[in-house]
Order: structure tokens, then C-alpha cells, then sequence
């Protein structure tokens, strides 16, 4: 029986000790890590400190990382260029994350350089969704000048859809541009009409804004959203506002105006 405690103890002793070094290696080459980000963030050029980075990839994003949050983003786009391509795209977007968030222009230009168009393009999104509000007319110029046209009108809807909650005078003045493409215009209007506050504010300007899309679904949608709206402040001057449109065709008219019949009095 004592023979057979013993040995146990033996087993639970040695495996206690396998898991301690476990545990102790984990510990250091966790310092190990962290010291090796801190290095390369001060500056540190000790290239052996850099070997076996092509094989560790959180390594190499924490690097990048590390580098752009302590404002060397130039430190972090040359660190970024030395890594091989799969490394590089998982890195380039975070730095152009971080560098938008204080400099969007800036982030802009430098995907706007690189090497890999296909590459570029993802950083040119990460830029535009990292930037901060108080950028949107600079993002919605950068968004309108995007070569894909899917990835142009995802990009610029969510833009001026933070631009119409947050701005839609600001929105209004730039959409009516007289260089504003009509699909540019067309969507800054629906959002203007289905996602800003302008209706609460004016819904005689949202009406307005409905009528200048130029899509004739799209418009018909819109005028009736803004006269619904406008409805419950006034409902003559919204059943005013429909009869008088000539955007509308008379069908849509009349069905418009009924519903604003059939609606109960505010």
C-alpha cells in the first residue's frame, strides 16, 4: 500500500514539474515577445532579434502595431515593406487604420502608392472606416474617386450615412455641387431623406431633396417617405407638397395622397 501511495506521489510530482517548465517557457517567451516589440519600437536595429519574423505572423502585426500607436508610422510602413506578401496584407491595413484615425489624407496617399493595387484597395476601405467624423467631406472626395464601382458606392453610402446623421446641411451643400455625379447626388439625397435628421428639422427641404433624385423609383420612395414625415407636423402642407410635385406620375400621386388620407390625424 505505502509502495503504491509513493509511486503515486512520484507521478503527481513529475507532472507537476513538466507543467511548471511548460508554464516557465511560456512566461519567458512571452517576455521574449514583449521585449522584442519594445525593441523594434525604440528603434532597435538588432537584426538577430528580427529572425524567424517571416514565420510568425502575430509577431509581425504586433510589430506593425506597436510602431504606428506610438506615432513612428513611417517606422511602421518601412517595417511593413520588408515583410513577404502575406504578412504585408495582413499588416498594411491595421497601420492604415491606425495612421487614418489622426491623419486620413496622409494614410490615403500612402496606400494610394502601394506596389499591390488589390492590396491598396483593402487599405483604401480600412482607411475611409477608421477616419473620424470630423472628416467626412475629405473621405466622401477620397470614397468618390475609388476605381471599383462596387466598392465606390458601398464606401460613399456609409459615408454619407454618418454624414446625414451627424451633418445634413453640411451633406446638402455638397451634394449639390454642380460637378456632383447624379448617382453620387441620388444617394446622398435618399440618406438625406431616410437617414438624416432633415426631416425633423426641414421636412420641406427633405421634400426637395427627394424630388431631385433622379432614379424615378428611388424619387417616388423618397417623396413619399418625406411626405409621410412632413404629414405628421402638417398634413395639408404635405398633401400640398404631393399634389404640387411634377416628379411624380399621377398614379403614384394619388396613391400617395390616399395614404396621407387614410393616416390618423397627429
Amino acid at each position: 500500500m505505502k509502495t503504491r501511495i509513493f509511486a503515486w506521489l512520484c507521478v503527481a510530482m513529475s507532472l507537476g514539474l513538466v507543467c511548471s517548465v511548460f508554464f516557465r517557457r511560456d512566461v519567458r517567451k512571452k517576455l521574449r515577445a514583449e521585449d522584442f516589440v519594445n525593441r523594434i519600437a525604440r528603434g532597435s536595429n538588432d537584426r538577430p532579434a528580427l529572425r524567424g519574423i517571416e514565420n510568425n505572423p502575430s509577431r509581425a502585426t504586433e510589430v506593425a502595431c506597436a510602431l504606428a500607436r506610438d506615432g513612428q508610422i513611417e517606422r511602421a510602413w518601412k517595417w511593413c515593406e520588408t515583410l513577404p506578401p502575406a504578412l504585408l496584407a495582413e499588416c498594411a491595413p491595421l497601420v492604415a487604420s491606425i495612421q487614418a484615425t489622426t491623419d486620413p489624407l496622409g494614410a490615403w496617399q500612402k496606400v494610394g502608392s502601394l506596389a499591390d493595387e488589390k492590396l491598396g484597395a483593402v487599405c483604401q476601405k480600412a482607411v475611409l472606416r477608421s477616419a473620424s467624423d470630423g472628416n467626412l467631406q475629405e473621405l466622401a472626395g477620397f470614397a468618390a474617386t475609388l476605381s471599383d464601382p462596387t466598392d465606390r458606392e458601398t464606401m460613399l453610402c456609409e459615408i454619407v450615412s454618418r454624414w446625414a446623421l451627424q451633418d445634413p446641411a453640411a451633406l446638402s451643400q455638397w451634394a449639390a455641387l454642380d460637378d456632383m455625379p447624379d448617382a453620387v447626388r441620388d444617394m446622398a439625397a435618399r440618406r438625406l431623406v431616410h437617414d438624416g435628421d432633415a426631416l425633423n428639422r426641414s421636412p420641406e427641404v427633405a421634400g426637395v431633396w427627394a424630388e431631385s433624385i433622379v432614379d424615378p423609383g428611388s424619387r417616388a420612395t423618397a417623396i413619399e417617405t418625406a411626405a409621410r414625415e412632413w404629414s405628421a407636423i402638417d398634413r395639408e402642407a404635405a398633401r400640398e407638397f404631393v399634389r404640387r410635385s411634377f416628379r411624380l406620375n399621377a398614379t403614384t400621386k394619388d396613391s400617395i395622397l390616399t395614404s396621407l388620407t387614410e393616416e390618423t390625424p397627429p
